[in-house]
């Protein structure tokens, strides 16, 4: 029988840890799709998804396409946030629908508090200010969905949560379904045996974000001039 997700029965070893504050040049961060974390069926995927979220035990990681459906599955959420809690990590979500959903788990070795949390009616956004209790550092903390339509109002949202929190610093991160290079496929060093890239209005618009806001593709900036994929379709490895 599948014995589901509910959290092992054992002691909480963080009870009497006391937190170690991480200052934001030493935090180290992970950005992933799920593809859903099937929290209605809880079978092995689901299992197999929990261990390789928190596998790598990066500070902060940063989740997309969760489907939770908070909005119905109250008591399977909740098993999800006692899960990540028994396991080092604090799960801040937004994801009431089971269509799209965004979250950011923070290692419970980083001693914060949440003072404003930001997130859209979409399950697209959402954006937090951590304060970090040594030193009163602050970092603005975002995980993103970007739609696969050209939608502007995903982008008009972002600008006010990012306008709103004041950063810097800023960390932004998740599946944009866009790419940064907005030159044609011959020349784009983010696209791979396409005839367009995928949306020159995506591009511009997350482009001009990170200039409003001084940010930069951490990847790009090291890498001016590197060719390397998260995901090559089936297809083409055939």
């Amino acid at each position: 029988m599948d014995q589901g997700l509910d959290p092992p029965d054992r002691e909480d070893p963080f009870v009497n840890v006391l937190p170690v504050n991480i200052k934001p040049p030493n935090i180290s961060f992970a950005s992933q799709n799920l593809r859903s974390l099937n929290i209605s069926t809880k079978n092995k995927i689901t299992r197999e998804k929990f261990f390789a979220i928190t596998r790598e035990k990066q500070d902060i990681i940063l989740l997309c396409d969760l489907k939770l459906n908070t909005s119905v599955q109250k008591s399977a959420v909740h098993d999800v946030e006692k899960y990540f809690l028994l396991n080092g990590y604090k799960l801040y979500h937004n994801s009431k629908n089971s269509t799209r959903g965004v979250g950011i788990l923070i290692s419970r070795k980083i001693a914060h508090t949440v003072s404003t949390c930001l997130c859209d009616n979409d399950g697209n956004i959402i954006v937090i200010e951590l304060n970090l209790d040594i030193g009163n550092e602050k970092l603005i903390v975002g995980s993103l969905y970007g739609t696969n339509q050209n939608e502007e109002g995903f982008f008009n949202t972002l600008e006010q949560f990012l306008t709103q929190l004041k950063g810097p610093p800023i960390i932004l991160g998740g599946d944009l379904n866009a790419t940064w290079d907005n030159r044609n496929v011959i020349e784009n060093l983010d696209v791979h045996s396409m005839i367009n890239i995928p949306s020159l209005f995506r591009t511009n618009k997350l482009r001009n974000i990170c200039h409003a806001f001084n940010l930069v593709d951490p990847f790009r900036s090291l890498y001016p001039n590197k060719k390397d994929y998260t995901y090559v379709p089936s297809v083409i490895n055939n």
